[in-house]
């Protein structure tokens, strides 16, 4: 295991798991080598060979809005890179922060970093397989029904389910991102449909793919939420950004 300090972000590789440690300066995060040290971590983030993140907050009791900020970054590169994040070590404090700002659903908290080194990579083992059997994507509706992503209507609005179960990992997820926009493009649509339909609980990650398909322009609506699903939605502030259908 290797380990590279700075003043506001540690880093270590473990095999494929990339843990960032920020240390007590992250209470007064400000000024340039704050700027450096997160493209820094970025950058690591983004080696093809890191499969899951780590945030060690064993040298951390309190922290503020920037590294949060900083939390959704690194999280967002991640999702773009396939590789899942986790959090450990956390205080109460530590904690009730990620609460009040509604974060706390956007990612696994683990007591010790063992745990969270295990639990990511169980994720990226099952990540990997479901990778190989989701070969295809996107499939057209009268085809391969196995699928869990299903185009079930073009226009007017795009309309896309999961055939009734729970939605692929975030991995998976990240995949679907592009071929929805592939598709957006294709049909020149500007409103898009997830019909949730016994859908019961969604991965972190599809709250990135509501964010991503926003930004493009396009009117994103769910429609038959669980009530679970719901809460998530209204906990993270999402349905102040799409349209919710029962």
């Amino acid at each position: 295991m290797s380990t590279n300090p700075t003043k506001y972000f540690a880093t270590e590789r473990a095999g494929d798991t990339l843990i960032a440690l920020p240390s007590g300066g992250v209470r007064s995060l400000a000024g340039p080598e704050f700027a450096v040290d997160r493209a820094a971590l970025v950058d690591k983030i983004r080696d093809p060979e890191v499969r899951s993140i780590v945030v060690d907050f064993a040298h951390v009791e309190y922290f503020g809005s920037l590294l949060l900020d900083t939390l959704c970054m690194a999280w967002k590169h991640a999702r773009e890179c396939g590789a899942g994040m986790a959090l450990c070590n956390l205080s109460e404090v530590g904690q009730e922060i990620l609460r009040k700002a509604k974060l706390n659903v956007l990612w696994p908290v683990f007591a010790t970093r063992e745990q969270a080194m295990q639990a990511m990579r169980t994720a990226a083992s099952t990540a990997t397989a479901a990778e190989r059997r989701e070969a295809k994507i996107l499939a057209q509706p009268a085809a391969d029904q196995t699928h869990r992503l299903e185009v079930l209507q073009t226009e007017p609005t795009l309309v896309i389910g999961f055939g009734g179960r729970d939605l692929p990992p975030d991995h998976v997820l990240g995949r679907y991102l592009g071929e929805i926009g592939e598709l957006l493009d294709r049909t020149g649509s500007h409103e898009l449909a997830f019909d949730m339909e016994d859908v019961l609980i969604i991965p972190s990650g599809f709250l990135g793919v509501l964010a991503s398909i926003t930004r493009r322009g396009v009117a994103v609506t769910v429609r038959h939420p669980s009530t679970d699903v719901r809460e998530v939605l209204e906990l993270t502030h999402f349905d102040q950004i799409v349209k919710i259908e029962d």
